[in-house]
């Protein structure tokens, strides 16, 4: 008889712990407050995006980016006669100008009158869906099978990884450590807070990359931009995978 209560006593414990327990936790994310945490976090991550990425501004959020280089590389999207009509990610652009560079593709979005909007390189890239470069900074898209993309941005002075619906990681020579914001909210890799007010952000201290080593070099120098894959990862951007390094 007790061997039999002490069995159904850890039957009952397991039970708890593996079936009743996540739900709990489900249903507990998805509550108002939960969900109210989670689109001001959005919100404070999209702030600090544009605070800290001027440059990127109005048409380069990697949701975009990330939208464009899944047409022209998975979907297969082809130009017709060097020009790509509507591109995909860009909705401000009527159409994008394309000629061959020694880099790769270069990209210019055009409005329905003909001016230019912005201009990137595309090009294709090893071990990824594809990448962009836009000025002194590149984007590179990759996307693990069955998994959603990840898109990481690198700048002599900065750098982001994300990927949806609306987690960042930031990294820039302002900053002594990387900002990492997910649906839970904004910290410190350290785990100290992180504060943003009036819609910008605030960085203080002396560098950093996402392996902490800062981010300097160019692209094509050794070992320039290399990420610590863990816990962000390499390709997928999901938590908890090896721990692989790519030069960007």
């Amino acid at each position: 008889m007790e061997g039999m209560l002490g069995f159904v006593l850890v039957g009952a414990f397991l039970f708890f712990f593996i079936v009743v327990r996540p739900i709990l936790r489900f249903f507990r994310s998805r509550s108002p407050s939960a969900l109210a945490d989670v689109a001001a976090a959005s919100a404070k991550s999209e702030a600090l995006f544009r605070a800290a990425f001027p440059d990127l501004q109005p048409y380069f959020h990697p949701a975009r980016v990330a939208d464009y280089v899944v047409a022209r590389m998975d979907k297969g999207l082809k130009p017709a006669k060097g020009i790509v009509e509507y591109p995909p990610g860009f909705p401000d652009a009527v159409r994008s100008r394309l000629t061959s560079v020694p880099k790769g593709e270069r990209n210019v979005l055009e409005d329905s009158a003909g001016a230019k909007l912005a201009e990137f390189t595309f090009e294709a890239k090893e071990g990824a869906l594809g990448a962009l470069r836009v000025g002194p900074g590149k984007f590179t898209v990759r996307r693990k099978p069955g998994q959603a993309v990840t898109v990481k941005y690198w700048h002599p002075d900065r750098e982001f990884e994300w990927s949806p619906p609306a987690n960042w990681k930031f990294t820039t020579r302002l900053a002594d450590e990387a900002i990492d914001s997910r649906d839970s909210g904004t910290s410190w890799s350290s785990g100290s807070s992180f504060s943003s007010g009036g819609g910008g952000a605030a960085f203080a201290g002396g560098g950093g990359t996402f392996d902490g080593g800062g981010a300097s070099g160019g692209w094509d120098a050794p070992g320039s931009g290399s990420v610590d894959s863990t816990p962000q990862g390499d390709s997928g951007g999901t938590s908890g995978e090896s721990a692989t390094s790519t030069s960007y």
